[in-house]
C-alpha cells in the first residue's frame, strides 16, 4: 500500500494538468467521523483517472477549522497544491467556510469563481425530500404494508401463495428503502408495480390495526404511484450524473432542463401543487445562479458547442421563469480566458476569433430536443453499463454523496 501510494504522490507531482477533487464526510455507527478525498484527472493520453488519495478519522469537534486542516494536509501530502482547479463537497453550511479557507491558502485560477462545485446529486437529493414530506402519510402506509408482507418468511410465503391464488404466479422482491436515500424510496414504489391490488387486499384483510390507523386504499395507490412517473427524471439524472468512468459536468444543464420540464408537466395536477411548489423553491435557491463551470463543460460537448449552451440554459430559465445571470457575452469571454491561460502555460499560438452574434437554433420543440438528448445518454450509459458487464447502474452508485466531475 505504502509503495503505491508513493507511486501516485510522485505521478501527481510531475502531472501537468489540473486535478479536481471530491470529497465527503459522515459519521459511522461507531460515532467516529471520517473524511474521503478522490483525485480526478485527465492523463497526457486523454484517459480519465479517479484516484481516491485518502481515507481517514477525523478528530472531533467537526468545525470548519478541523476539516479545513484535514483537506490541506491531504494536498499537501500529494504535492498538488498548484494543480487543484475545483472542489466539489456537498451543502453542509460548514463547507462554505472549508471552502474560503482552502481558496485563500491555493489561489485558484480565475479568481476561484470556478473553484466551488456543490454536489449536484446531493443537491437533487435535497429537492426531492422537500416534494416528498407532502406524500408522507400515502407513502409510509405502503411501506408498513410492505413491512408486514416481508417482516417474516412464513407471512412473505403466504403472500406469494395469495398471489398464485390471484393468478400471479411470478414471485416478487420488494424493495426496502432507506429515509435520507429517495432515490430508494423511488425503487420501493417501483418495486410495487402491478401488485398494488393484491398488496392492499393481502394487508387490509389481515393486519391488525389500531384505531387510529388508517387502511390502505386506492387513493393512496393513485397518489403515489404518480409521484414515481414524477421522480422518474430525478431517478434517471442521478443514474447519469453519478458516474466516475465518464465526464459528467457537460451534462449537467440538459438533466437540469429535462428536470425543468418535469415541474412544467405536473404543475396543474392537483395532487401535485405542493409538491411542485416546494421542490421548485428548493431548485431555484441553487440553481438560478448556475455555476459557470456547467456551462464551460457543455460548450465543448459537441452536440451544443456555445450557441447551443446558451440556447439550453434559455429553456431552462424560460421553464421555471426565472433569469440567470449567465450571458452568452460573458460565456464566450470566460472561455477566452481561459484558453488564454492554457495558451500562456502550454505554448499554444493564439488566434483571436472576432466576437460572433449567438446564432439561431433550428428549433424550438421542447420534446424534440429533449428527446434528442435522451437518446444520447442512453447511449452512453447502457454503452458504459455493458462494457462493465452489466445491463443497468448499480444501486450503490446512487449514493446521494455522488459527485460530478469534469
Amino acid at each position: 500500500f505504502l509503495h503505491t501510494k508513493q507511486l501516485l504522490i510522485n505521478d501527481l507531482e510531475k502531472y501537468g494538468g489540473v486535478i479536481f477533487l471530491t470529497s465527503d464526510m459522515w459519521e459511522g455507527i461507531n460515532k467516529r467521523g471520517y473524511i474521503a478525498a478522490t483525485a480526478h484527472y485527465i492523463d497526457p493520453l486523454w484517459v480519465m483517472h479517479k484516484k481516491i488519495i485518502a481515507f481517514k478519522i477525523v478528530e472531533y469537534p467537526h468545525n470548519a477549522q478541523t476539516i479545513f486542516n484535514a483537506i490541506i494536509n491531504i494536498v499537501k501530502e500529494y504535492k498538488c497544491e498548484s494543480k487543484i482547479r475545483s472542489f466539489t463537497f456537498d451543502n453542509a453550511t460548514v463547507n462554505k467556510v472549508v471552502i474560503d479557507k482552502l481558496h485563500r491558502v491555493l489561489q485558484p485560477d480565475f479568481g476561484g469563481y470556478l473553484f466551488h462545485i456543490r454536489c449536484v446529486c446531493h443537491i437533487f437529493n435535497l429537492v426531492v425530500q422537500d416534494g416528498l414530506k407532502h406524500v408522507k402519510d400515502e407513502i409510509d402506509r405502503i411501506r408498513s404494508a410492505l413491512i408486514y408482507i416481508t417482516i417474516t418468511p412464513n407471512r412473505k410465503q403466504a403472500f406469494e401463495e395469495f398471489c398464485s391464488e390471484n393468478g400471479m404466479t411470478n414471485t416478487k422482491t420488494f424493495i426496502t428503502d432507506v429515509g435520507h436515500r429517495w432515490n430508494s424510496t423511488y425503487l420501493l414504489l417501483k418495486s410495487c408495480e402491478g401488485f398494488e391490488h393484491l398488496i392492499t387486499e393481502f394487508y387490509n384483510n389481515r393486519h391488525v390495526r389500531d384505531e387510529e390507523e388508517t387502511i390502505l386504499n386506492e387513493t393512496d395507490w393513485n397518489i403515489v404511484l404518480k409521484i414515481k412517473h414524477f421522480l422518474s427524471t430525478f431517478y434517471d439524472s442521478t443514474n447519469i450524473l453519478s458516474g466516475v468512468y465518464y465526464p459528467t459536468s457537460c451534462m449537467v444543464l440538459e438533466r437540469l432542463y429535462a428536470i425543468a420540464k418535469t415541474f412544467r408537466r405536473f404543475q396543474n395536477d392537483p395532487d401535485f401543487h405542493a409538491v411542485i411548489y416546494s421542490m421548485e423553491l428548493k431548485f431555484r435557491k441553487y440553481w438560478e445562479e448556475l455555476p459557470m463551470l456547467f456551462p464551460l463543460a457543455c460548450v465543448m460537448d459537441p452536440r451544443f458547442n456555445l450557441s447551443g449552451t446558451k440556447f439550453v440554459i434559455d429553456k431552462i430559465s424560460n421553464s421555471l421563469t426565472f433569469s440567470t445571470p449567465i450571458t452568452y457575452r460573458n460565456l464566450e469571454e470566460t472561455l477566452r480566458e481561459m484558453y488564454e491561460l492554457y495558451a500562456s502555460r502550454m505554448g499554444t499560438h493564439i488566434t483571436r476569433v472576432p466576437t460572433s452574434t449567438p446564432p439561431t437554433n433550428p428549433t424550438d420543440d421542447d420534446d424534440v430536443i429533449l428527446d434528442l438528448f435522451e437518446s444520447m445518454n442512453s447511449y452512453r450509459f447502457n454503452s458504459f453499463a455493458y462494457a462493465c458487464g452489466s445491463s443497468g447502474g448499480s444501486s450503490s452508485s446512487l449514493s446521494s454523496t455522488a459527485c460530478t466531475q469534469t
